[in-house]
């Protein structure tokens, strides 16, 4: 039931958005006499690249979560093109502002080079990112997930929204103060289609870039329903004597030390499994592994990592983590919160035989 509302919903206001664009649009392309003008056509290219962005974004929204390697496929490639349109919005802009404000064609065709530049590195990090993951991913769960390299995806349009609001405050004591005015009202749509944008991914952690605990259980819930057709598994990897480290080094010590421990997870992991951090300094990976053997050999590239780091690291504390790791059987954890209890008591286990282990080094 909430998912036919929310799909309602955000069907609703991409519609919405649409038909608003289209008479805009349509509206501007029927006047003959100003349809060759550069700042029409500037702007109708605005209209057009908002709209692209709105029906890329509600498409890749439709294909998450859904079953199968087709929607998958489709959803990575709506990830793809809507990354790829982002920027151009505000490109557009950016040549609408100073084709109004200047009229200068030698000025604006050095901007639009540039610009060019810019739209061109944005989309090779975008395509290359479907092997590295930089600026997305999907994973084989079909989940969308923000990449480390996101913020510079980001910036772009932001950044380029900014400069345009410089140029028309710099521009402010010219002649015609009501284009002024008018310019600075219309660089809010295009803003608001990008918070609306960037609003995607909250499903994410915001200090270590993993998913959260709601989005994990989410997903969790969704790879039981399929679990009699696929198997997978949940390692969770508790970090030690974290308490230690904030005491001892402070609260930014223990940022850095859970922000580390997730980069040696993503060292050792797949780029397709997910990691989630549950709590303080606990985290879950969810493996489309259905086999013991192979899972505990993770397990043990996982530990072999942690110990490489604290051998030589540079930092004044090593890293180290606990882990339980199991492959889920149905008949044995029929719901999701006893399979995850008996994985967490996995890892109490090892945590325990841990302190034992250090409780009886000689000194």
């Amino acid at each position: 039931r909430d998912s036919i509302v929310d799909f309602a919903r955000q069907f609703d206001l991409g519609v919405f958005s649409a038909i608003i664009l289209l008479i805009l649009l349509f509206s501007m392309l029927r006047n003959i006499e100003k349809r060759h003008r550069v700042s029409n056509q500037l702007f109708a290219a605005l209209l057009v690249c908002i709209l692209l962005q709105t029906v890329f974004d509600f498409l890749s929204w439709v294909w998450e979560d859904l079953p199968g390697q087709a929607a998958r496929m489709a959803n990575l490639t709506s990830n793809l093109i809507l990354y790829l349109v982002t920027p151009l919005p505000a490109v557009a802009w950016l040549l609408y502002v100073h084709e109004q404000l200047f009229g200068s064609r030698r000025a604006w065709l050095r901007l639009a080079h540039l610009l060019a530049a810019l739209v061109g590195a944005n989309a090779i990090l975008a395509l290359w990112s479907l092997k590295t993951g930089w600026f997305f991913s999907v994973d084989l769960a079909n989940d969308y997930q923000r990449g480390p390299l996101f913020i510079l995806h980001a910036l772009i349009p932001y950044g380029l929204l900014l400069v345009s609001f410089v140029m028309i405050l710099r521009a402010n004591t010219s002649t015609e103060p009501e284009l002024n005015r008018a310019l600075l009202v219309f660089i809010v749509p295009p803003l608001i289609v990008y918070l609306r944008i960037q609003n995607r991914g909250l499903s994410t952690d915001a200090l270590t870039g993993t998913f959260n605990r709601r989005h994990f259980e989410r997903i969790i819930q969704h790879k039981l329903s399929r679990a009699g057709r696929e198997g997978f598994s949940v390692i969770i990897a508790d970090l030690n004597d974290f308490k230690q480290i904030n005491d001892r080094f402070g609260h930014a010590a223990g940022d850095e030390a859970l922000q580390q421990a997730v980069q040696l997870l993503r060292q050792t992991l797949r780029q397709d499994d997910l990691i989630a951090r549950f709590g303080g300094d606990e985290f879950y990976v969810l493996l489309d592994i259905h086999d013991e053997n192979l899972l505990q050999e993770i397990v043990r590239r996982i530990e072999e990592t942690f110990t490489r780091y604290s051998t030589g690291a540079v930092s004044s504390y090593p890293l180290s983590v606990s882990m339980g790791a199991a492959v889920y059987q149905a008949q044995k954890h029929p719901t999701a919160a006893a399979f995850l209890a008996f994985v967490d008591q996995l890892m109490y286990q090892d945590k325990n035989r841990r302190q034992v282990r250090v409780a009886n080094m000689p000194f």
